[in-house]
């Protein structure tokens, strides 16, 4: 299952069929053990 905060903000910026386009994508990278930890994140 996704995390619903995820799935909740991606839907609130992008189409129905975006999100759940990339609803599947998300579900499958977590099956398959995908983790993205990131620490201290910059954007500038």
């Amino acid at each position: 299952m996704i995390g619903a905060l995820d799935y909740e903000s991606i839907r609130k910026y992008t189409t129905q069929r975006y999100s759940n386009h990339i609803g599947l994508i998300m579900q499958a990278l977590r099956q398959m053990g995908r983790r993205n930890i990131v620490d201290n994140v910059r954007i500038k």
